[in-house]
């Protein structure tokens, strides 16, 4: 019943900020972060139900008993799949990573929720399962069964962690994706590669106008961005991306160009690479 209700409850608030996602943005006043309710939300719900569950096993004087410990095992592996099941299914959707605010705020609450769960797991372990090391009161089949059922919930606790910052991985690459097509909006794939930029445009004016783009977004981003890793992380792909953007500018202008000399060497280019992997391919 308990879990039920958590799995509907997690999908009310996750619905909720789906369907409204620039309405539920919030900035952090203590680190100017910008990110949602919805870590605050779902473990609000979880540690509701583990108090509520130890609630009952005291009421019932099962506390701190083997069929206590068995029954809150138990809840607590079916709430880490619970929440790991959610993420699988709403954690990259395109409702929740509509732009770079959204993606930024995303990162932010996936990144925390994988903390929130390292928190919780070092809180139960401090508080449950502490006498799993009390070896003298239980029998040699009580403790094998209690290191499996232990190694199952950190198994599960850290998949879940493992997913969270995954999935804010992502969204922070997003972020990279949308500082391009940004990019792509302005002059500078008509400029680049172009006649003028090749006659007039001889000291890099492209490439440091881009700089200056990319440092006015970077500068926003790691100052809103809850982890360095994250940063890093929109830094990096930020580099891959550009790379992509200027190979796409340079074949897109090598497509429209009508000199036959420049699609000669296109040709003897394209030629050299295939003769390459031909001859790569027979040794």
């Amino acid at each position: 019943m308990l879990i039920s209700f958590l799995s509907i409850a997690v999908d009310s608030a996750i619905r909720r900020i789906s369907c409204h996602p620039d309405s539920v943005h919030s900035c952090s006043i203590i680190d100017g972060s910008i990110s949602t309710t919805l870590a605050e939300d779902v473990f609000t719900l979880v540690h509701a139900q583990l108090a509520l569950l130890d609630e009952y096993l005291v009421s019932s004087d099962l506390s701190m008993t083997d069929t206590g410990d068995a029954v809150f095992a138990d809840a607590l592996l079916s709430i880490l799949r619970i929440i790991f099941c959610k993420q699988m299914h709403y954690g990259r959707t395109s409702l929740f990573l509509r732009d770079i605010e959204t993606c930024i705020a995303r990162a932010n609450d996936y990144w925390k929720m994988g903390e929130k769960v390292d928190a919780m797991m070092q809180r139960i372990s401090e508080k449950h399962y502490h006498r799993l090391t009390l070896k003298h009161d239980k029998s040699d089949s009580t403790l094998a069964e209690w290191d499996f059922a232990s190694d199952l919930v950190r198994q599960e606790a850290s998949k879940l962690m493992d997913k969270m910052n995954s999935d804010a991985v992502e969204a922070s690459n997003r972020v990279a994706i949308f500082i391009i097509r940004a990019i792509e909006q302005l002059d500078i794939p008509r400029e680049l590669f172009s006649r003028h930029w090749e006659e007039d445009l001889t000291s890099n004016e492209v490439a440091k106008y881009i700089v200056r783009v990319y440092t006015n977004f970077l500068t926003d981003i790691k100052d809103v961005l809850v982890s360095d890793c994250l940063y890093h992380k929109v830094l990096i792909t930020l580099a891959r991306c550009t790379i992509c953007f200027y190979l796409k500018c340079f074949i897109f202008k090598a497509s429209r160009t009508r000199s036959s000399n420049f699609g000669t060497i296109i040709e003897k280019i394209a030629k050299t690479s295939f003769e390459a992997k031909e001859k790569h391919s027979y040794e």
